[in-house]
C-alpha cells in the first residue's frame, strides 16, 4: 500500500537547527517528506527540479539550495554519486519497528538502497531504534529481510552504545 501521510514531529519548532531554516527549506522538506516518491524507507531520488511544480514561486535552483541547506543540518543525506537523497530520521520517528507490516515494507525499500552511504545511515538509524526500542516486534522481518543491514546496525550499535 502506498503511503498516504507522512507525520511530522511538533517539536521540529523548537529545535534551533529547523528554526535557522528558510521558510523555503522548510516548504522543500515537507515536500520531500511527503512526496508519493519518498519510500517507505524515507529514500527519494535527488532530483530537485521534480519539486518545482509544488509552488508557483519554486526554481530549480531554490530547491538545489534548499537540499543543500537541509544537507548541511542533517535533515538529509544526500548521495550525489547514485543520485538518491535520505530523510534521514524518517524511519525512526515514523515507529516503523512498531509495526511488523510496516517495518518489513520499510526493509524491502531498504534493500533497493544502491547508495552505501545512504545504507549506512540508514543501518545508524536503525542503531539507534534498537537502543531506544530493542524489543520493537518488526526486527524479525528486517532481519529477515535485510541481513548485512541490521549486521551493520550491530557493528554500529556496538561502536555508539558499548555493545
Amino acid at each position: 500500500m502506498a503511503r498516504t501521510y507522512a507525520p511530522v514531529l511538533t517539536a521540529v519548532w523548537e529545535d534551533p537547527d529547523w528554526q535557522a531554516l528558510s521558510s523555503t527549506d522548510h516548504d522543500v522538506f515537507v515536500a520531500l517528506l511527503t512526496s508519493s516518491d519518498l519510500s517507505r524507507c524515507g529514500v527519494s531520488l535527488d532530483l530537485p527540479s521534480r519539486f518545482v511544480p509544488f509552488a508557483s514561486d519554486l526554481t530549480e535552483r531554490k530547491v538545489a539550495k534548499a537540499f543543500s541547506n537541509l544537507a548541511a543540518r542533517r535533515f538529509i543525506v544526500r548521495d550525489p554519486k547514485t543520485s538518491e537523497v535520505l530523510v534521514r530520521n524518517y524511519v525512526r520517528h515514523d515507529g516503523m519497528l512498531r509495526r511488523p507490516m510496516i517495518a518489513r515494507a520499510m526493509a524491502k525499500a531498504t534493500d533497493k538502497v544502491r547508495s552505501p552511504l545512504l545504507r549506512r545511515e540508514l543501518a545508524a538509524q536503525l542503531a539507534r531504534i534498537r537502543h531506544e526500542e530493542p524489543e520493537a516486534p518488526g526486527w524479525k522481518h528486517v532481519a529477515e529481510i535485510v541481513p548485512a543491514l541490521v549486521e551493520l546496525s550491530d557493528e554500529l550499535f556496538d561502536e555508539l552504545y558499548g555493545g
